[in-house]
């Protein structure tokens, strides 16, 4: 047995056990920690550790892993947690990564006290963990309204001029006024009824305007905050349950949150491979990469579609929502608009919906942003670049899309047909709208004269087809 001493501050130092001992019994503590099946030491007498000095086996995959690494050290500093963390990152993608390894222990033979060692800790928690959950609480704060006392009584104050009790200063005589500047203690203390009753209260329009976008801007902060605390909570479940895998931070790369874990990401599936980079993002959508694909929330939903996840109803809804949300050049296909037209159409009369007015808007908003289309450059088509011209091909074709799945359906009657397809051309139709102008010897060009081509001689083949 190996006593340990106790300092008179009573903090145990385990450094006095030395590197072997001590290395024992870490291991034997983290096989006593629940969940964990078993461990093993690492790498012993001289052969390679890969910053690891034994492993332990997780009760829930026979796969997963945990990490841990002693230092029976009589102190240590930032520098010495800093050297142990790169022992082990430095080897995360050619070693441990294809291991599964779930965390990261590294157990210390005495206190670290010092503020810049416990500042050291947090950033390199913050390598070893996703950097987003940190990043989402960080925008979550900032975006938390201020004073929401204050709004409250906003609200108070615009609930009364709602009702009369606070009236139009210019509906009122300027005579034996005076003004009262408000504050929300006023309104905390019940001041604002007692002058209802007692006098006549007014109010500008340009302050019941403020008032109102003020309150617009906090209730939007608030949506915005709930919308952020649920995908935090997602996201902290997900990786705790192994439905999602942290990348580990790098020490460089851009400050900005955003780039700085889209190129993390995209430089962990290069090196892995075979994976899907689910992106909502016009520039990096239009990255090829020989090791992974990049795919958007669009075409997450048609793959949830084929492979029998979601059904086309739905998946519609999740458009709809998209669209809604002004995501710019959002994909539309013919039967997707022919759905729609079906519960808008009846007995020859056709009734706007929300969804008709959705689309109808989306297509507004694509013609009026359409200089911003991702065109690849003269040099980049040369090379089979293709930019956002597949989008405008496809947009194209979802009116003759929309009418071959219309006119070719037993469930239309012609009357209701022909309504349809007289809204179609009327809102939808931008085969003659001008597109970004180009050069005559610009081989851009080329894709242009090709969607018109490409949508004659579908129409023209399947009016064939339909005759035969």
């Amino acid at each position: 047995m190996v006593k340990v001493s106790r300092a008179a501050s009573d903090e145990h130092e385990f450094h006095t056990l030395g590197s072997r001992p001590f290395e024992h019994f870490v291991r034997a503590l983290h096989e006593a920690q629940p969940g964990i099946l078993s461990t093993n030491l690492y790498g012993p007498d001289g052969q390679g550790q890969f910053g690891a000095d034994h492993i332990a086996f997780r009760t829930e995959g026979v796969h997963s892993l945990e990490v841990g690494q002693s230092k029976a050290h009589r102190t240590f500093g930032p520098s010495d947690l800093r050297n142990a963390a790169d022992a082990f990152l430095e080897n995360w993608d050619d070693h441990w990564h294809a291991k599964d390894v779930k965390r990261f222990i590294l157990f210390v033979g005495c206190v670290i006290k010092s503020r810049q060692a416990a500042d050291e800790i947090i950033t390199l928690t913050r390598r070893f963990a996703t950097d987003t959950l940190p990043s989402l609480t960080s925008l979550r704060s900032d975006l938390e309204p201020i004073q929401p006392e204050r709004i409250e009584a906003t609200r108070r104050v615009l609930h009364a001029h709602d009702d009369g009790e606070i009236v139009d200063q210019s509906e009122v005589s300027q005579v034996d006024t005076f003004t009262v500047r408000w504050d929300v203690k006023g309104g905390e203390c019940g001041a604002l009824r007692a002058l209802i009753r007692r006098f006549t209260v007014t109010i500008t329009r340009e302050d019941v305007e403020q008032m109102r976008a003020a309150v617009a801007e906090a209730e939007a902060q608030v949506q915005l905050v709930d919308s952020l605390t649920g995908l935090i909570q997602q996201l902290s479940t997900g990786l705790d349950e192994n439905i999602y895998q942290a990348v580990p931070v790098q020490r460089d790369g851009p400050q900005d949150p955003l780039r700085r874990a889209s190129l993390q990401l995209m430089s962990a599936l290069a090196k892995n491979g075979n994976g899907i980079l689910w992106v909502d993002d016009r520039f990096l959508s239009s990255i090829e990469h020989d090791q992974f694909r990049v795919e958007t929330t669009v075409e997450i939903i048609d793959a949830m579609v084929r492979y029998g996840r979601l059904t086309k109803s739905a998946a519609y809804g999740y458009r709809q929502k998209l669209r809604r949300a002004r995501w710019m050049f959002m994909p539309i296909d013919g039967e997707e608009i022919a759905y729609f037209l079906r519960l808008a159409v009846k007995d020859a009369v056709l009734t706007e919906s929300e969804d008709l007015v959705t689309l109808r808007r989306a297509v507004a908003d694509m013609l009026l942003e359409r200089r911003n289309l991702q065109w690849p450059t003269p040099h980049e088509a040369e090379q089979g670049a293709r930019g956002e011209v597949p989008f405008l091909l496809d947009a194209g074709h979802a009116v003759t899309g929309a009418l071959k799945a219309i006119w070719g359906s037993r469930e239309w009657t012609v009357a209701d047909a022909e309504v349809a397809s007289a809204w179609l051309l009327e809102y939808l139709e931008i085969d003659l709208f001008p597109m970004p102008p180009l050069e005559a010897d610009d081989p851009r060009s080329d894709h242009l004269i090709g969607i018109q081509l490409a949508s004659l001689l579908l129409t023209q083949s399947r009016g064939s087809a339909d005759r035969a």
